[in-house]
């Protein structure tokens, strides 16, 4: 009888020179929103008196009130999913004010942002605190809040800078053009590695590794190279 050779299945893990940078620079996009308007939101044409506060908390808001909603999404979608779709919601809702020309169209796309804002930091979290090591987890936590805050630091900043060249509406573009280019990313990995793992699965006979928290996981449980 002759015998069969079966390889092991490989591993779907994401490279963390690729993952890192794909779960940082949301952050950092998160950040610049929640402050972006703060110091400028008098001087956009066409929010009033009675929608300004709505419009620049909106996004504060709705992510306060979604986080655990999104958490929920991401445990039955998984991450990457929840990433790549809060992603786009975030860069559609972004550039939906460049589009529009009312004070309440304004403040609804801000509330939606805030709520693609709130699916990206509960994959990021899921994403974080799977990871088997607590020297990386303790990295991956430290990198996060610290480049949130320097987007809420730069946000201001930011804003200031393209209303003195008259182009607000450059605020609204850029943001929702680098986290279009990351979702497109996300949907890339996950697409590449699901096309991987599945290949793998009928060519073997064996079940494909499983994610947990962005850490590939071997049938029998154990991590996966």
């Amino acid at each position: 009888m002759t015998g069969t050779v079966v390889a092991p299945a490989p591993s779907t893990a994401v490279s963390k020179k690729v993952l890192l940078p794909l779960l940082l620079v949301p952050m950092f996009l998160g950040g610049v929103d929640s402050t972006l308007f703060n110091s400028i939101a008098y001087d956009l044409p066409v929010l009033t008196e009675s929608w300004r506060l709505w419009f620049i908390d909106g996004y504060t808001i709705a992510l306060a009130s979604s986080v655990v909603l999104g958490s929920r999404l991401g445990a039955r979608l998984g991450p990457g999913v929840t990433l790549a779709t809060g992603l786009f919601v975030f860069a559609l809702a972004g550039a939906s004010p460049a589009l529009l020309d009312s004070a309440a169209t304004w403040t609804a796309s801000r509330f939606i942002q805030g709520f693609g804002y709130a699916l990206i930091v509960s994959s990021v979290a899921s994403v974080i605190g799977g990871l088997p090591e607590t020297s990386e987890r303790t990295l991956g936590y430290s990198l996060w809040i610290t480049t949130y805050s320097f987007g809420a630091g730069a946000g201001p900043l930011i804003g200031r800078a393209f209303v003195g060249m008259d182009a607000y509406a450059m605020l609204f573009w850029l943001p929702a053009a680098v986290a279009l280019v990351c979702g497109v990313l996300a949907s890339g990995v996950r697409g590449s590695g699901s096309r991987r793992s599945g290949s793998s699965s009928r060519r073997l006979g064996q079940q494909a590794p499983r994610w947990r928290g962005g850490v590939a996981m071997n049938r029998d449980g154990s991590q996966g190279d």
